[in-house]
């Protein structure tokens, strides 16, 4: 299930890490990827990433967008990622609006 329309093309995690640890990221004008996590009630948080003003889904290798069951599972895997931003927009699906209790 992909939640909404990106704007790029989708990236694996393993092409993922390799932007973010791109060294022409700590240049001057170099732009941070961002994690977004988009919540889905009962399916999960699905991970796409913003890198300037491109987006795009994370996919596995079978091309479905990569779900976490729980925000901990995503921060787990997101944590080991050198040069992903630390900053995380998280969503909600329904509303495409900042996630809020």
């Amino acid at each position: 299930m992909s939640t909404r329309n990106h704007n790029q093309e989708a990236l694996t995690l393993t092409q993922l890490e390799a932007l973010c640890d791109d060294p022409a990221r700590d240049q001057p004008g170099g732009a941070n990827v961002r994690a977004i996590l988009t919540f889905v009630p009962e399916k999960g948080f699905f991970l796409s990433a913003k890198d300037g003003d491109a987006t795009h889904a994370v996919n596995d290798d079978r091309g479905r967008q990569i779900r976490f069951r729980t925000i901990e599972g995503a921060m787990s895997v997101l944590q080991t990622m050198a040069g992903l931003s630390e900053e995380i927009t998280l969503l909600q699906a329904k509303s495409w609006r900042p996630y809020e209790d």
